[in-house]
């Protein structure tokens, strides 16, 4: 930022922006909170694990419907699978 030096964006590109463009600071600040909780209660990487999880079934999601403007890419037999094996994942950490 400090070398490339851009312009500060004019008031009319921050009406424009779609809705998702407005999501990831209060997203951010809950998964911040989330981690600050209950990392001390499920241990570090069961917290992350969990985190990756859920990103993955979000993104699954949105593929499924083609939602954000994303090609749609319908759910598949080895899609749902590599879902279920991230959550064995997610289990063997906490509980194995």
């Amino acid at each position: 930022m400090v070398v490339s030096q851009p312009k500060f964006p004019v008031a009319a590109s921050f009406r424009a922006a779609p809705w998702w463009n407005w999501i990831g600071g209060p997203l951010g600040a809950i998964i911040v909170f989330a981690g600050a909780t209950l990392t001390p209660k499920l241990g570090a990487a069961a917290f992350i694990a969990s985190v990756v999880a859920g990103q993955l079934v979000c993104s699954l999601v949105l593929d499924s419907f083609g939602l954000l403007n994303i090609i749609q890419q319908p759910l598949s037999l080895g899609r749902l699978a590599g879902a279920a094996m991230v959550f064995g994942g997610v289990v063997l950490v906490r509980y194995g």
